[in-house]
């Protein structure tokens, strides 16, 4: 059994780890406007994909020019991600153990350095087979794992994210992989359910029910 599982909104609390990230930044006197202003979100296309990802670095170099010492900013962020476990969701440690760390590997999207910096710290990786950082679709570093010929495997795949597009793109790929939209409360999306999401969860405990179950049934 293989289970990739997303890290943001789905093992950790992202919407509650920005406020205090940009509590930081209100601290040394940028504002929300300056800071929207100077925030580097930019798309990246890949083969028909655009996405987008965050890079804190950046964003300071952009506050530098507009005349904002960012030196003591980068350093409370870094202050900040050197313990993240805080963020972490009360369930997804629960969840981790439950199915096995043997079973799991971490798939996240966004700028690598800025990610690790994140899940090391979180706990996470500790509980987990190995975690991948991709600044491209998802279902390429799936791919990697279960090969090519992932269709026809016989092995139990599973895919837990709370993007649409990153869970139609894995299936598309590997139509046998049973894909979870994770609809959490806390979430930062209101993505709908389509034809390539098997199932939709708002819990990570029915997540891993619905797992236990489909092992008993094979």
């Amino acid at each position: 059994m293989k289970i990739f599982v997303d890290f943001d909104d789905v093992l950790f609390n992202t919407a509650k780890f920005i406020q205090d990230f940009k509590r930081v930044f209100a601290r040394y006197g940028v504002s929300a406007q300056l800071f929207n202003k100077s925030y580097v979100d930019y798309p990246i296309r890949r083969r028909g994909q655009k996405l987008k990802k965050y890079d804190p670095w950046v964003h300071f170099q952009k506050l530098q020019q507009a005349g904002i010492d960012s030196a003591p900013i980068e350093n409370d962020i870094r202050a900040l991600l050197s313990d993240t476990r805080r963020y972490v969701f009360p369930e997804a440690k629960r969840f981790l153990k439950t199915l096995g760390k043997q079973n799991i590997m971490v798939v996240s999207y966004g700028e690598t350095k800025f990610q690790h910096f994140k899940i090391q710290n979180s706990g996470i990786a500790e509980l987990t087979k190995k975690v991948f950082v991709t600044d491209r679709m998802k279902s390429s570093a799936i791919g990697k794992i279960i090969g090519k010929r992932g269709a026809q495997l016989d092995e139990l795949i599973v895919f837990l994210d709370d993007r649409v597009e990153q869970l139609t793109n894995v299936k598309q790929k590997f139509p046998q992989v049973v894909t979870f939209l994770v609809k959490k409360r806390a979430g930062r999306y209101n993505d709908k359910k389509n034809k390539y999401c098997d199932f939709e969860i708002k819990t990570l405990w029915q997540a891993a029910n619905r797992i236990k179950k489909i092992v008993s049934q094979q």
